[in-house]
């Protein structure tokens, strides 16, 4: 059994015939470029890929791209994602492209109502289905006045008023309650909502594997109550075919990183790793104790040559001690 995460994940990756992945943090264009950059450039690339993945969710451009890259790279093998902690909305989109689901104890997955800007606001958001729930919510409730009032007016007048008449009244009674609120929807705005949504449903359609059930896209688009639901592994088999919890390699690599595999990194501190190269530079490091005890296992400080060589890894964070509180 390895006792160190070089060992661990290099059995594990062994193992399973294939290259791995780590991305952690917010999904954005910027590190899109990076993680895309990785998946790419790998020479001697396995037949799977493995893809350990934590983030609250960004941009579904982004997430398209990592997705449609991982696709284009092992089609004739299979992606695992594999999920120790927190992976909503854009981290959701991306990992339909899997052919399988791993769950830690904390593996969420989260539904993908498209979030636009609130107007007039600043650094807020709001799901892009709240204009037609309200709008949903206003016709059912308009509806249901106008047939209350109806029967109320028939039933008052002892039938001196008939059907016809009643309803002219409800009508005009129900307009003149509803008026005021359905004026307040903009149209502009309902267009760019209903263009918003369609992003998420266009998207995970295209990046959907085998193991996405018919129906789950379009669920996960509408269906969800709120952009924070969990779907942890139990929901999740209602919408995948192949969903299972960690196993024993997993599980010891989860030992760890837990909290780097939990939750994900902050804006500016991301980290994306091809956990081969990078555990490959680890045992080609010096063997001394004292000098091995002060490097992380991703994202090592690099050499000027190495840096030169892998430009696209330069900004990666150290995973230490100090902040990962191993």
């Amino acid at each position: 059994m390895p006792n160190d995460l070089s060992s661990a994940v290099n059995e594990y990756l062994d193992g399973k015939n294939a290259d791995g992945f780590l991305y952690s943090g917010p999904i954005n264009r910027d590190n899109a470029d990076r993680l895309v950059k990785l998946i790419d450039s790998r020479l001697d690339r396995r037949k799977n890929a493995c893809v350990f993945i934590t983030t609250f969710g960004g941009d579904p451009n982004a997430a398209y791209r990592i997705g449609r890259s991982l696709k284009a790279n092992y089609r004739d093998g299979t992606i695992l994602a594999i999920l120790g902690g927190y992976c909503k909305s854009a981290g959701t989109l991306l990992v339909l492209c899997a052919d399988e689901l791993a769950f830690g104890c904390f593996g969420e997955l989260g539904p993908l109502d498209t979030q636009i800007d609130k107007p007039n606001e600043i650094l807020a958001s709001e799901s892009g289905l709240d204009l037609f729930q309200a709008l949903k919510q206003i016709m059912e409730s308009s509806f249901d006045s106008f047939e209350q009032q109806m029967i109320s007016i028939i039933r008052h007048s002892g039938g001196a008023i008939t059907t016809k008449v009643a309803a002219e009244i409800a009508s005009s009674l129900t307009v003149g309650i509803f008026s005021p609120i359905s004026a307040q929807v903009d149209p502009l705005r309902l267009g760019v909502v209903k263009r918003a949504i369609q992003i998420g449903l266009n998207y995970g359609n295209r990046l959907a594997s085998s193991n996405v059930k018919e129906g789950t896209v379009e669920k996960l688009v509408n269906e969800y109550p709120a952009h924070g639901f969990v779907i942890d592994q139990i929901e999740a088999r209602l919408l995948f075919k192949n969903v299972r919890s960690f196993d024993e390699g997993e599980i010891r690599i989860l030992g760890f990183i837990e909290p780097l595999l939990r939750i994900p990194a902050s804006d500016g501190n991301e980290l994306a790793s091809d956990l081969r190269m990078d555990f490959d530079r680890q045992k080609a490091a010096p063997e001394d104790p004292a000098e091995t005890a002060d490097q992380s296992i991703i994202g090592v400080e690099h050499a000027e040559s190495d840096i030169e060589q892998h430009d696209d890894q330069e900004e990666l964070s150290t995973i230490g001690a100090g902040r990962s509180g191993g």
